[in-house]
């Protein structure tokens, strides 16, 4: 039973794009040598006739001295214009090349033998050479004279300050575009003979791809079942083994991804078991009077403290729930971001004494107002702050720069501090990533206050990234777009 061909099937898609591909690439080949050749021949060409124009130059020259010598009566080009015809025709290529002799004007006096029929008897005054072009003029066209373009070579000939004649000499296009017609023409034969090997080269190469792809299929039914340990196997250096690499890759991503899942959830768990366990212990020994009534409401601080910590932790996964799932509304507003800087960093004033940190605030401008989510850039630019803070040395520096360029707003905020590693630097807004694994400084984070920071600012469709020297210091830098001033002042609710 004879096979139906399955239009579907890689075979013919791949032979299908295959022959495509090869077509194109061909057009693209003659294309370039037709333009190449052209070049070649138009250039050669172009010099021909300026040899020959010089040969036709001295020509009329010699006829023109023999003519004043023998002092005969009447215009030269008049008189001239048979015998100097017959000699112009000696110094024309013996296939293509005709000179043409004008006046000044550009009324044709003669023609050499060779020359093809003209449908006027002027040249077009567009076509004769000036002073201001050199008394020279390269070109291509019809002169008013010919039915089909020419190129053309024109000098105007003076001898001694006297002007006696203007000469084209002339070569039609057609002769020049000959050899390019010929190498398309085996250009294309060729090419049809090779996409005809190719046809049959593309059944055996998708062959080849059929069986990895199987096992790639098989390796993505086992990650759908939670089993990401299988990898594909690669040999080869081709674009199906390139494939398997990146199979391989996306393999470890995912394994990657959860593991980082399961230590987000231990990091959580601890983050939630730590608060609510000492919740529990304070007021359990306030109930059953270990804890006595005096020291009460020492102890009930540090409860409102750990119950706030819990509600800022439920608060970032919430708010991580709303922006998956594409709920968090943006309200675009013009607001001062340098005053919202001011009032940020006055936020951390203790923090900062505490650390004794040296401040630095540069503004391109006092005043500086951007068009975006208020509440939202409130966000990104307090928890990079924070961040700041946090991991800046003992008696370093921390500095907030916001500055203008061709109406984008760039707020940057840079600390001393242990800095980020290279390596880290690639995951630093991903989901759960922290790069203080040990959580030595970092105690109560979760690794996710910059993923959300990216997140609000890739959706206001600017840009934020990082840049750090490990060891030494690191900056956070973000976009933001231009807005207008409105003369109110930025007022956090």
């Amino acid at each position: 039973m004879k096979k139906k061909l399955n239009f579907q099937s890689i075979f013919f898609r791949y032979s299908l794009a295959f022959i495509g591909v090869l077509m194109l690439s061909f057009i693209l080949l003659v294309s370039t040598a037709g333009v190449f050749i052209n070049h070649y021949y138009t250039a050669l060409r172009k010099d021909e006739l300026s040899h020959v124009s010089m040969s036709a130059r001295e020509v009329v020259e010699d006829n023109y001295r023999i003519f004043r010598w023998s002092q005969r009566e009447g215009a030269f080009l008049d008189v001239n214009a048979d015998s100097l015809a017959k000699d112009l025709s000696e110094v024309t290529d013996e296939f293509a090349n005709f000179v043409i002799v004008t006046d000044r004007e550009g009324t044709i006096k003669c023609i050499d033998l060779s020359a093809q029929k003209l449908i006027a008897t002027k040249i077009d005054a567009n076509f004769l050479p000036t002073t201001s072009s050199g008394g020279e003029l390269d070109g291509v066209g019809t002169l008013g004279v010919f039915e089909k373009e020419h190129y053309f070579h024109a000098v105007e000939i003076v001898y001694y300050g006297e002007y006696i004649a203007t000469v084209f000499v002339c070569i039609p296009t057609s002769v020049v575009k000959q050899p390019i017609r010929a190498i398309i023409r085996l250009v294309a034969y060729v090419s049809f003979g090779v996409m005809c090997l190719a046809l049959l080269a593309s059944y055996q190469i998708s062959k080849r791809i059929t069986n990895p792809l199987a096992k790639m299929a098989a390796a993505a039914k086992a990650f759908a079942e939670g089993d990401f340990t299988v990898r594909v196997p690669v040999t080869g250096h081709d674009e199906v083994s390139e494939f398997g690499v990146i199979f391989n890759e996306m393999a470890e991503s995912l394994e990657r991804s959860e593991k980082t899942r399961n230590d987000f959830v231990a990091n959580v768990s601890h983050d939630l078991r730590s608060p609510m366990t000492s919740i529990t212990g304070f007021i359990d020994g306030m109930l059953n009077g270990v804890i006595p009534p005096e020291q009460h409401e020492h102890y009930l601080r540090i409860v409102l403290s750990e119950t706030k910590r819990l509600s800022r932790l439920v608060t970032t996964l919430l708010d991580i729930s709303r922006i998956q799932a594409g709920e968090r509304k943006f309200r675009m507003t013009n607001f001062d971001i340098c005053e919202m800087a001011r009032q940020i960093l006055i936020s951390f004033e203790n923090r900062i004494e505490e650390k004794a940190l040296d401040v630095q605030f540069t503004l391109d401008e006092d005043r500086m107002y951007v068009l975006a989510d208020m509440d939202s850039i409130y966000q990104v630019l307090y928890n990079l702050c924070d961040n700041a803070v946090k991991f800046s040395k003992d008696g370093g520096k921390i500095a907030l720069f916001v500055s203008e360029n061709s109406g984008v707003i760039t707020v940057s905020v840079f600390n001393e501090g242990e800095g980020i590693a290279e390596e880290d630097l690639v995951f630093v807004f991903d989901r759960f990533y922290k790069a203080d694994k040990s959580r030595g400084i970092d105690k109560s984070g979760t690794g996710l206050g910059l993923y959300i920071s990216k997140k609000i600012i890739e959706a206001h469709k600017e840009k934020i990234w990082v840049e750090s020297e490990s060891h030494v210091s690191c900056t956070f830098s973000f976009t933001l777009a231009k807005g207008e001033n409105t003369g109110r002042r930025y007022q956090k609710i």
